[in-house]
């Protein structure tokens, strides 16, 4: 029966394959990743620019790279949605004198409910903002706190 390598002598052997190496989900981003999906030009602008925006705030993990483009996705969809309906306008008319509102008006108003749920769980409103600071800062103090450790020092003799 063979040995088994560990993953250092496969690292150094050249034959450790990328996927196995453990990567951090929730570590904070150091450079813009790719979208995972394909997106537009427009929209893969947005995704550098609200990536880079998180980043500043040492906020954007892995986990929020789908998230991410899928509000560039809908964010984009809705800019289009919003420009068909300035061209043909809200209400159609039709040759009988009869008016519906245009699916324009509508796809907007699906796009714009949409974009409003990843702004919240991106935290790309103020609000929102806020409760992931005070989470952050939460977790912050619950690692610090030197005289909760003394207590949890004390319960474990």
């Amino acid at each position: 029966m063979a040995t088994k390598k560990t993953n250092t002598e496969k690292e150094l052997q050249g034959t450790l394959k990328a996927e196995r190496r453990k990567i951090s989900k929730i570590k904070t981003l150091k450079r813009i990743p790719k979208p995972s999906f394909e997106l537009s030009p427009e929209a893969k602008k947005t995704f550098r620019v609200v990536c880079r925006i998180m980043m500043e705030e040492n906020v954007a993990t892995a986990l929020d790279v789908y998230a991410i483009t899928n509000f560039a996705f809908w964010f984009h969809q809705l800019i289009e949605a919003n420009k068909k309906i300035q061209g043909a306008g809200m209400v159609q008319v039709y040759k009988s004198g009869a008016t519906a509102i245009s699916g324009f008006f509508t796809a907007a108003a699906k796009c714009d409910s949409i974009v409003q749920q990843y702004m919240k769980s991106l935290g790309l409103t103020p609000k929102h903002r806020e409760l992931i600071a005070a989470f952050n800062d939460i977790e912050a103090d619950k690692e610090e706190d030197p005289l909760a450790l003394l207590f949890q020092e004390i319960n474990t003799y």
